[in-house]
């Protein structure tokens, strides 16, 4: 299975979507290619083509495939992808600072409204993370350090693409045998339950030394020397690679994924994690 991993950005200009966004791609273990200096829409361009090209395919994007429940029945939308064609309609104006509950620019709401309060900032899938100890952001705030509400309000009009091109967008739909799929991933899941802590601070990836630090573990040895030159001194294309590592090491969970017809999964969408011993070894 060739696994393909997206570190995504919500920047406006194409200058700064060139530095945040890598993609990288694993096959057996093994990464294939990790690469950055492309927008937005090169991204969907070059992940349709591969969804068109046929083989087994997993693609993994980490930006938030879907909003809390309760603001999609507010705006009257029962389906996922009823409410990716709101967020492309409407989404560059949730994103202006007077768009409530969107929070964080410059604006009416350029601090969290208290009206907010009343309603779950997250969905089920990132209270599922922060119970296991990780912080993921509201979708509503759009501006800040971790921010990733703008990311996905300029994501999810994309999701409509891939599925066209062919591809199954997990949870929401039912993969048929073979058929390409697409799932939401939280990188730092990825590389803070490793048990490599040792060499990193409590957890977090910090900076240069850091991931330079990190790959260096019996783990990660396999990498080719240009890819982990890259990864540790870029940061987007080692949450990049190490996600399509993670995803090709688990690629026998990723064949079964199926759709989830649960409550509020089914409408909220579904952060993917992996389960536990079911990981290959690299290069396997």
């Amino acid at each position: 299975m060739k696994c393909i991993a997206v570190d995504w950005s919500g920047a406006e200009s194409d200058a700064l979507q060139l530095q945040g966004i890598a993609l990288a791609i694993a096959e057996g273990g093994s990464l294939t290619r990790v690469t950055n200096g492309l927008v937005r829409e090169e991204v969907i361009g070059l992940l349709m083509q591969e969804i068109k090209s046929g083989g087994e395919l997993a693609i993994g994007m980490d930006f938030a495939f879907s909003f809390p429940a309760w603001y999609l029945q507010r705006r009257k939308r029962q389906r996922a992808s009823a409410f990716w064609e709101l967020a492309a309609k409407e989404g560059e104006t949730w994103l202006d600072g007077n768009t409530w509950p969107f929070w964080g620019r410059k604006g009416r709401y350029q601090k969290r409204p208290v009206s907010l309060n009343a309603y779950s900032e997250f969905r089920k899938t990132d209270d599922d993370l922060r119970d296991s100890g990780f912080r993921p952001q509201s979708v509503f705030k759009v501006y800040g350090a971790g921010t990733v509400g703008t990311g996905s309000i300029r994501g999810l009009p994309f999701l409509a693409n891939l599925r066209n091109a062919g591809a199954a967008i997990w949870p929401f739909d039912a993969a048929s045998n073979g058929q390409p799929i697409v799932i939401e991933i939280y990188p730092r899941y990825f590389y803070t339950t490793e048990g490599i802590n040792e060499v990193i601070n409590n957890g977090k990836i910090t900076g240069r030394d850091s991931r330079q630090a990190y790959l260096a573990s019996e783990k990660y040895r396999h990498i080719e020397q240009h890819w982990r030159d890259f990864m540790i001194g870029n940061e987007h294309a080692f949450d990049a690679g190490i996600s399509a590592l993670k995803m090709s090491a688990h690629a026998a969970d990723l064949r079964s994924l199926q759709q989830d017809t649960d409550a509020p999964y089914s409408l909220e969408g579904r952060i993917w994690t992996p389960p536990t011993g079911s990981e290959s070894c690299p290069g396997g």
